[in-house]
């Protein structure tokens, strides 16, 4: 018996080992905002994301999808008049298994953000707020989108927050999440 689940894994570490890889770019706008029992009346905030990925084809129809993206996100809400927009700047770094038929591509994956900044503007005033985040973020991706022949493709993906962002120590535990839509375009390089 591990006998022959060391030849399967022997022989999938050589499959991946062949697999076609391709580097790419991508980048984009994202509509972001907060979720969760604990959020009232946020509104999206649009902003924009950029970053890298390698693309490991499997078979025909199967890739997985490393990236490590630049990725701003955050709400808008209004109290009294005044605009509040609280943002944070993200390192994620997603994990995609990509389906592909014909161009197309279905994928989903986990992904970890890594805090690198946030803060709350409103009235001419900007607070820094990184400490009373978690510094990470765990969540799950699905997407969709198109790869042209020449490398160039288009891809929509939805972002859910699992983990609450709140790292305030007092006694009461918020829960709100990461939501983000980003639409954006992508270039692989090395295409036909």
């Amino acid at each position: 018996m591990k006998k022959l689940l060391m030849i399967a894994i022997a022989v999938t570490t050589l499959q991946v080992a062949q697999a076609q890889t391709r580097l790419g770019i991508k980048a984009g706008v994202n509509f972001a905002t907060y979720v969760g029992d604990d959020v009232d009346d946020a509104d999206m905030l649009t902003s924009f994301y950029g970053g890298l990925f390698v693309n490991l084809h499997v078979s025909d129809v199967i890739s997985i999808q490393p990236e490590v993206l630049y990725s701003v996100q955050g709400a808008k809400s209004t109290f009294l008049d005044t605009t509040i927009t609280s943002k944070q700047e993200y390192i994620n770094i997603p994990l995609m298994l990509q389906l592909k038929v014909m161009g197309f591509y279905g994928e989903i994956g986990p992904q970890l953000g890594i805090l690198m900044a946030s803060e709350i503007s409103g009235a001419g005033i900007t607070i820094d707020t990184k400490d009373q985040l978690t510094s990470t973020d765990i969540g799950l991706c699905i997407g969709a989108g198109f790869k042209f022949e020449n490398g160039f493709g288009i891809g929509a993906r939805y972002a859910m927050g699992l983990t609450s962002l709140d790292n305030v120590d007092d006694g009461y535990d918020s829960d709100y999440k990461n939501s983000v839509i980003s639409l954006g375009l992508l270039y692989s390089f090395g295409s036909k």
